[in-house]
């Protein structure tokens, strides 16, 4: 019997193998599914303070849809052991724009929750004490109380 005629069933260790490459493909998948995901509904976001809503979908579906593809193309060529240098490439078109808009989101997001949110506080008890200074300016006013 050659080296050529074992079955799996002779090594059961190794017959494994391909279920947990494939459990490993399965987590890898979900994984540049669900970071592509993010990275395109994020562009979505940064691009839609400043572009009209159809051009923000239609770029942050090509970002994201071009990330994921770059992710497997990356995974195959490593597997197979072609040159990346092309993938990179590309990866270097795609990730400005995700990078950009997703920093326009991010940012965008903190200043809307942190800053507009306490300047707004801030303008209303300005306002509230102004008001209330100009209420007890007109009562104390000598006009204001021979007409009432």
């Amino acid at each position: 019997m050659s080296i050529h005629e074992f079955t799996d069933e002779q090594f059961p260790e190794e017959s494994g193998n391909n279920t947990n490459m494939d459990g490993l493909d399965l987590i890898f998948k979900l994984i540049a599914l669900l970071a592509s995901g993010f990275s395109g509904y994020t562009t979505y976001l940064g691009f839609d303070y400043d572009f009209p809503k159809l051009m923000a979908i239609t770029l942050a579906v090509m970002v994201g849809l071009g990330l994921l593809m770059i992710n497997f193309k990356l995974r195959q060529s490593r597997i197979v052991g072609e040159s990346v240098g092309k993938i990179l490439l590309a990866l270097l078109f795609v990730l400005p724009f995700s990078f950009i808009s997703n920093t326009n989101a991010i940012y965008t997001f903190f200043m809307e929750k942190d800053v507009v949110e306490k300047t707004q506080i801030e303008a209303w008890k300005n306002f509230d004490a102004g008001t209330s200074k100009l209420l007890a300016a007109i009562e104390d006013h000598e006009i204001s109380i021979k007409v009432a």
